[in-house]
């Protein structure tokens, strides 16, 4: 019976480890989970967006670049803008109308049924079909842009970098990871009575 209880104890300390470190290690990773999704701005001063593209897919399965499908993801996404933005900083997301022009798309394959465009945008002037955030006047707002936008307007604008995403339920792990631990403490607990 001694031998039962020990073995109890290590399980829910073993959990208790594994919950700690996950929580320990979710808090520091640059990825942050919202919506079932994870999200993170990476800095790349200057990126095109087809090299953010790139790049994007290339961190591994499920990886684009972002897609935004709401007024709430849309102001979560903008808060991971970690770089301080100076007037006319683009930030790549997933849009694109390169195959047919005025028809957005997301890369990820997500419907285009949510728009946070400037006034007077999307305009496509220079062969604009590219999406990206711009800071103007104080907000983020979408601008269509050229793939080099700031080859384009090197004096007019940087790139601070892109946003990615990946529909991964990180917080159904965790909430798995939490319910295996209470269980195996419950247990615990009723073999002490």
């Amino acid at each position: 019976m001694e031998a039962r209880k020990n073995r109890v104890k290590r399980s829910a300390l073993t959990a208790a480890t594994m919950l700690a470190a996950l929580g320990a290690g979710s808090a520091a990773a640059a990825p942050v989970p919202w919506g079932g999704h994870l999200y993170e701005y990476i800095p790349a001063t200057n990126i095109t967006w087809g090299g953010a593209d790139s790049a994007a897919t290339g961190l591994g399965a499920g990886w684009n670049l972002a897609s935004i499908n709401s007024a709430a993801e849309n102001a979560f996404v903008i808060s991971l803008i970690t770089t301080t933005p100076t007037d006319r900083m683009h930030v790549w997301i997933g849009g694109t109308d390169s195959a047919a022009e005025s028809t957005w798309t997301w890369t990820n394959g997500d419907l285009f049924i949510y728009t946070n465009w400037f006034g007077g945008e999307p305009n496509n002037s220079g062969d604009e079909d590219f999406l990206a955030y711009d800071f103007r006047g104080g907000t983020w707002a979408w601008n269509d842009v050229p793939n080099d936008v700031h080859g384009v307007y090197p004096s007019l604008v940087t790139v601070g970098g892109y946003i990615v995403e990946n529909p991964v339920p990180v917080p159904a792990a965790v909430w798995l990871l939490a319910s295996a631990l209470l269980g195996v403490v419950g247990v615990a607990r009723r073999r002490k009575t």
